[in-house]
């Protein structure tokens, strides 16, 4: 599976090593961005303050299925659904809407 990890603290970075060594193909992005054209799906470990620029210097993201690995907090949660209905993730799901 290609997973892109938008977020390299220690969420992201300790997600990515974990899906490495298990043989996974991990992308991690950090501050500057990069593509996502190729991920099956992404993990955004990010603080609710850091969510729109984050989502903003990442490329690729329409119809993606995204994670959130962080806790959720109001500010973050609409500030994210905000951000992805603007570049077009498919789905995303906050820790009790599964």
């Amino acid at each position: 599976m290609d997973i892109v990890v938008i977020g390299r603290g220690d969420v992201g970075g300790g997600l990515a090593a974990l899906w490495r060594k298990a043989g996974h193909e991990v992308t991690d992005l950090g501050r500057r961005g990069g593509d996502a054209s190729g991920a099956d799906v992404l993990v955004v470990p990010v603080p609710g303050s850091a969510i729109s620029a984050a989502l903003g210097t990442v490329t690729g993201l329409a119809g993606k299925t995204a994670i959130d690995a962080t806790n959720a907090y109001p500010s973050r949660s609409e500030a994210f659904r905000h951000k992805r209905r603007r570049v077009g993730l498919y789905r995303f799901a906050f820790p009790g809407e599964l």
